[in-house]
């Protein structure tokens, strides 16, 4: 039994869904049904934090401070990235044959690497650099031609490629960092954030199409679009999750309509696809992933509709105990405390100190 450092990771590739925790690597179906198997590798290294999938292999990212290239069947590593100087949070390919892979470090810098399945990776050169902030969310719109970066100082940045120092807009609007990322068409973007609103917005005009603010004090803490249905899912701390029908015809009325709550425990990541929601949860005791058939979404028409789905659980086996922040985790719940004026371990010592200082000045009079 172990302690698992970093979080859960949650992505969609293809028609199978990746998940990282700590020491272990899953991959499963993204469709519904008993005696699933879940593929799982016990890693060797620190915590996975993104993956992108190319022709036959996954590009994995995190702590590690290097890019691992990965058998897409079997997830075991074939080729490994010179180190980079920092932690990377965030991989995406920007071609499908990934010629052209960006990769984030935790600092803000975004590099720019390719890849060969003989000769292995390239030599990375800079790409572009956020504000010396950490990038919470990498996606690209227009054809690639837009880079669109999201970080914890509340910028959503869309940069032109390749010509790469021409910042085409900030997208301004969201009071707290920008948790969560989600592509909705190839000029459509959701975002997600510690201010607890969810916006829709156009790329590459930064015009803001919809705004729902949820609560103040509660950190979106994904997104995750499902194509086949046009709806959105929000998992909102201290909520649960919430889904949204996408009209991607009607910019004017680009949300539809909005569910309540569809599934009341509170995911730390969710993907979907295909009428399928997966979703990852820290838990009470131990980490766990459930599958729910969102079919019953697809037939919400009212303003505010009330569903909520059934859960089918994935086992992920029991050797996982508990799950512990990740660094970029904590590094959010840190900006987020700060917004909220709510004092940090930091906060109460430095302050008890000064108060202590203050009153032997007071003695010494």
């Amino acid at each position: 039994m172990e302690e698992s450092e970093g979080g859960w990771m949650l992505e969609h590739v293809g028609d199978h869904f990746i998940a990282s925790t700590g020491k272990w690597l899953f991959r499963g179906t993204m469709n519904i049904g008993e005696n699933e198997s879940l593929e799982k590798v016990q890693l060797t290294g620190k915590p996975i934090r993104s993956v992108a999938a190319g022709p036959g292999v996954l590009f994995t990212v995190g702590d590690e401070k290097v890019i691992e290239a990965r058998n897409a069947k079997t997830l075991e590593v074939t080729h490994t990235s010179p180190p980079y100087a920092k932690k990377l949070g965030k991989v995406h390919l920007l071609t499908s044959d990934a010629s052209q892979i960006l990769v984030a470090d935790k600092t803000g810098d975004i590099f720019m690497t390719g890849f060969d399945e003989k000769t292995g990776f390239t030599t990375p050169t800079f790409f572009i650099g956020h504000t010396a902030s950490m990038i919470t969310g990498l996606t690209t719109c227009l054809s690639n031609k837009i880079v669109v970066t999201t970080d914890k100082d509340e910028h959503i940045r869309f940069t032109r490629n390749p010509a790469k120092d021409i910042v085409e807009a900030y997208a301004f609007g969201h009071v707290g960092f920008v948790s969560a990322l989600q592509k909705l068409s190839d000029n459509i973007i959701a975002t997600g954030g510690g201010d607890g609103m969810v916006k829709v917005w156009e790329v590459p005009t930064a015009k803001c199409l919809f705004t729902d603010s949820l609560s103040a004090t509660c950190t979106i803490n994904s997104l995750a679009f499902d194509s086949s249905t046009n709806t959105l899912f929000a998992a909102v701390e201290g909520i649960g999750s919430i889904a949204y029908k996408i009209n991607l015809s009607d910019l004017d009325n680009v949300v539809s309509s909005k569910s309540g709550v569809v599934a009341t425990r509170v995911a730390s990541q969710l993907i979907s696809s295909g009428g399928v929601l997966v979703g990852a949860y820290i838990g009470t005791s131990h980490p766990f992933i459930e599958k729910f058939s969102t079919a019953p979404i697809s037939s919400a028409s009212t303003s505010q509709v009330q569903v909520f789905l059934s859960a089918v659980p994935v086992d992920i086996g029991s050797e996982i105990t508990a799950v512990k922040p990740s660094y970029w985790q904590s590094e959010l719940d840190k900006k987020r405390t700060l917004r909220a004026g709510i004092d940090t371990p930091s906060d109460i010592q430095r302050k008890k100190a000064e108060k202590r200082s203050a009153a032997e000045a007071e003695t010494d009079k």
